[in-house]
């Protein structure tokens, strides 16, 4: 039944550019904690991303010209861990949305054909003309794909190694386990034993000549 459910949110966030009248097409949606930590998983990430409460998007898609214009925003409570001391870190994302999506037409294989859904490079992927045209998208065979768009859109503004002290970390007062335990070791070692160098300064005296 879990599953169940999943499948019908995905589905509600393929959006089909003929379906989306003149007026325009709205998304408010609630996404479950469980939705968008399967969203950002990725096994190949030892410090793998996890919702710790339920997000929210507002989005509007409006055709003009030969573009979709996505306008919106989406609010976002995520847990990682510090890639210091592995303790959890809470952060807190808002997602400002001013995306022109345009139409990438693509064919596809005849294996494909009876696919439900495509993966989300197939159907969603963004312009790499420029590392600072990231508000142009394109979409493939007349499909919106939202948690693609989503999935991307997060993991450009969320942290490639995040830490205890992070700007966008609900905790970034506190202060790394890790680097308080460098910091009293570092201490430490300035505090030497005072009889350290008493030898040396015994060899130093005119008596002790060595022979």
């Amino acid at each position: 039944m879990q599953n169940t459910e999943q499948t019908k949110l995905l589905t509600h966030l393929l959006v089909r550019v003929d379906r989306i009248g003149a007026a325009g097409l709205v998304i408010k949606e609630e996404l479950s904690c469980e939705w968008i930590s399967k969203l950002l998983h990725e096994p190949q990430n030892d410090f793998a991303w996890r919702a710790i409460k339920s997000s929210m998007i507002e989005l509007h898609l409006q055709p003009e010209a030969e573009m979709i214009h996505l306008t919106g925003k989406g609010i976002f409570w995520l847990n990682s861990s510090c890639v210091r001391c592995i303790k959890d870190v809470p952060f807190g994302l808002t997602l400002q949305f001013n995306l022109r999506l345009f139409a990438q037409e693509k064919q596809i294989d005849e294996a494909s054909i009876d696919m439900e859904f495509f993966d989300d490079e197939d159907i969603m992927s963004f312009s790499g003309e420029s590392d600072n045209d990231l508000t142009t998208a394109y979409y493939q065979n007349g499909v919106i794909d939202i948690s693609a768009l989503l999935k991307e859109q997060l993991f450009l503004e969320l942290p490639s190694y995040p830490v205890c002290n992070h700007p966008l970390a609900l905790n970034k007062g506190s202060i790394c386990e890790l680097t308080a335990t460098k910091a009293i070791v570092s201490d430490a070692s300035f505090k030497k034993n005072p009889f350290a160098g008493l030898a040396n300064w015994l060899d130093q005296l005119p008596g002790n000549e060595k022979m």
